[in-house]
C-alpha cells in the first residue's frame, strides 16, 4: 500500500499536466447549486472547497492510472507492488 501511495502523492510519478483537466461544464454545474448569497458572502471558503475538489478529482485520476497499470502481474513485478490494495465496500455496496 505505501508503494503505491508514494506512485500516487510523487509529483514526479504521475504529473498533474498528464491527466485530463477538470472540465469546465462540471465546475459550472456545481457553482449552479450553490446559492448566490453563499458565493457573494463567503467567497474564499468556496474557493477552497473548489480546490478540494481538484485536489480530490486529480488524486482519483491518479488511483485509477496505478489500478490499470497494476492489473499486469508485469507492471506489479516492476513497481515491486505485489500485492493489490483490497478494495473497501461502502455501506451502500454492503
Amino acid at each position: 500500500m505505501q508503494r503505491m501511495q508514494y506512485y500516487i502523492e510523487n509529483p514526479d510519478s504521475i504529473r498533474n499536466k498528464e491527466l485530463s483537466n477538470y472540465k469546465k461544464d462540471w465546475m459550472k454545474n456545481a457553482l449552479d447549486l450553490v446559492p448566490d448569497f453563499l458565493l457573494s458572502t463567503y467567497p474564499v471558503e468556496v474557493k477552497m472547497l473548489f480546490h478540494d475538489v481538484f485536489q480530490n478529482y486529480l488524486r482519483a485520476m491518479k488511483t485509477a492510472i496505478m489500478e490499470y497499470i497494476l492489473r499486469s502481474p508485469d507492471e506489479r513485478k516492476r513497481l515491486h507492488i505485489l500485492e493489490l490494495p483490497h478494495q473497501v465496500q461502502t455501506a451502500a455496496e454492503r
